[in-house]
């Protein structure tokens, strides 16, 4: 493997959404609890409960221990952002376990 196709797959590590076009990431990235998921799952091998995952995500929006609405913020995981970072092959998502895991995207 040569240098340039280490950095590559490195890079793709690194960044989970690396293989999307520009303008999706930065409407991705665009919410506050989409980054804090991509955050909270970054080095993550398995999967996370999207229970853990909202009590994390909270811990990361509100870094000062202020009050945390986990249910809230598990509720609109589960309806909305989960589902728009599957559809985008960034995590993978089973509503039903309520399993989450990050996608490694490798160029082999």
């Amino acid at each position: 493997m040569n240098v340039t196709r280490v950095q590559q797959t490195t890079e793709r590590h690194r960044n989970p959404l690396a293989h999307l076009p520009e303008t999706e990431r930065y409407h991705l990235l665009s919410n506050d609890r989409r980054r804090h998921v991509l955050d909270a799952l970054a080095g993550v091998d398995g999967t996370m409960d999207a229970r853990r995952l909202a009590e994390r995500v909270g811990e990361l929006s509100e870094p000062g221990g202020g009050d945390v609405d986990v249910e809230a913020i598990l509720l609109a995981l589960h309806h909305v952002h989960l589902p728009k970072l599957a559809d985008a092959d960034v995590v993978t998502y089973d509503p039903e376990t309520r399993d989450v895991a990050p996608v490694a995207h490798n160029d082999d």
